[in-house]
């Protein structure tokens, strides 16, 4: 059975990590249906617009953060073999 929905890259590598019945769902998507109450592309769709809105919360997070040392700072790289 062939899945016709397209999935994202960030999807795929979260299904290595799932649990057993998000790895089910994933295999049997016709029953999706039926085991959730919402169709195959409704899920991926509900998925997609979480990481969206957790990668949004992150980022807002790290902005708020206060850093010891900021980003990019600490100690340079020696690019010269002088040393």
């Amino acid at each position: 059975m062939e899945n016709k929905v397209k999935l994202s890259e960030p999807f795929m590598y979260a299904i290595a990590k799932m649990n057993p019945t998000l790895e089910y769902i994933y295999n049997h998507p016709k029953q999706t249906k039926r085991i959730i109450g919402i169709s195959y592309e409704q899920l991926i769709k509900l998925i997609e617009n979480a990481q969206k809105i957790e990668a949004e919360v992150r980022y807002r997070k790290a902005i708020c953060e206060k850093r010891l040392i900021k980003a990019g700072g600490g100690r340079k790289k020696i690019l010269s073999s002088e040393s």
